[in-house]
């Protein structure tokens, strides 16, 4: 192992795994970035709501998909036409278990399942939405969570991995325990219902990516990490 390298992660996590194999002080994070829609969130800003929920990943445990068919359970009691998206894959087995819990529950009206999304059909499903929802019980620094705040998108998710460092409970959103489906529950239907706190959590997760996660933030800190090797080499 070279003095001269620096080996980049994506989250403190990440570093601390990373640091029983390489030097902590050789280890620098550089966190995931958002592109920033600054027009979208203005459509929204606008807008009626929706009433849909996003979500988007893998569908399957460690994403908390299997806590998510109670949680449009709960919301449909006070919003009978609210749509949750599911956009991404799992295997078979996964798929099937979260499809068989939303029938028990009687919501598979409420749901759609458009499998994994890219290009215009995510940018489509991004400003349509009105909350993002991740309900995940590990992660790093969530691509997805990024992508639905440079859209403007209030997020409801969990206290793991970074999601705090983005996800400011009663900010822009909802930070609950993994697993917390009453919590989850009551985030989104608060947010889908309140049209002045929906606006203002939109605008803050904007400026929270504007601030420190957006795509010209990220490229500095990596410049600044080769100037930081070439400066070792000298």
């Amino acid at each position: 192992y070279s003095k001269c390298n620096v080996l980049i992660a994506l989250s403190e996590e990440w570093k601390e795994r990373l640091s029983q194999i390489v030097p902590e002080d050789r280890i620098e994070i550089i966190e995931n970035y958002s592109v920033l829609h600054e027009e979208v969130l203005e459509e929204r800003l606008q807008r009626a709501c929706n009433n849909t929920v996003l979500f988007l990943g893998e569908l399957g445990k460690r994403k908390g998909c299997y806590d998510i068919p109670a949680v449009i359970a709960q919301v449909k009691k006070s919003i009978p036409d609210v749509r949750f998206v599911l956009a991404g894959a799992g295997s078979e087995a996964d798929e099937d278990a979260i499809k068989k819990l939303i029938a028990e529950k009687g919501v598979s009206d409420n749901v759609e399942f458009p499998g994994w999304v890219r290009g215009d059909t995510k940018d489509k499903l991004l400003r349509e939405a009105d909350v993002f929802f991740l309900p995940s019980y590990n992660e790093g620094m969530p691509m997805s969570v990024l992508d639905a705040m440079g859209y403007g998108l209030p997020v409801v998710s969990t206290n793991v991995g970074g999601i705090p460092k983005i996800v400011h409970d009663g900010e822009n959103g909802y930070c609950c325990d993994p697993g917390n489906v009453n919590r989850f529950a009551k985030g989104i239907t608060k947010i889908l219902l309140d049209g002045t706190g929906r606006k203002s959590f939109g605008e803050a997760s904007w400026k929270i990516v504007k601030e420190g996660y957006s795509l010209e933030a990220h490229l500095n800190r990596i410049e600044q990490a080769y100037e930081q090797v070439l400066l070792m080499d000298v």
